[in-house]
């Protein structure tokens, strides 16, 4: 927009360090969980689920039959 300043932002400036995240609170299960588990394991077809590393953190019973 004109008139406007074109100062970077910090987190955009270049060597600018990214601020530090905090500790991750343990995580609870949702309420919905135990109904989420009911339908993947219910499911004919293979899911996979998997972490942001990309691991494999679950798998119903037709992915395990499919990849063993």
């Amino acid at each position: 927009m004109p008139g406007r300043s074109k100062k970077a932002t910090p987190a955009r400036r270049r060597g600018a360090t990214p601020r530090p995240t905090p500790a991750a609170a343990p995580k609870r299960p949702s309420p919905s969980a135990p109904l989420a588990d009911a339908i993947v394991e219910g499911c004919p077809d293979a899911i996979l689920v998997t972490g942001p590393d990309g691991r494999v953190a679950r798998a119903n019973a037709a992915a395990a039959g499919l990849f063993a």
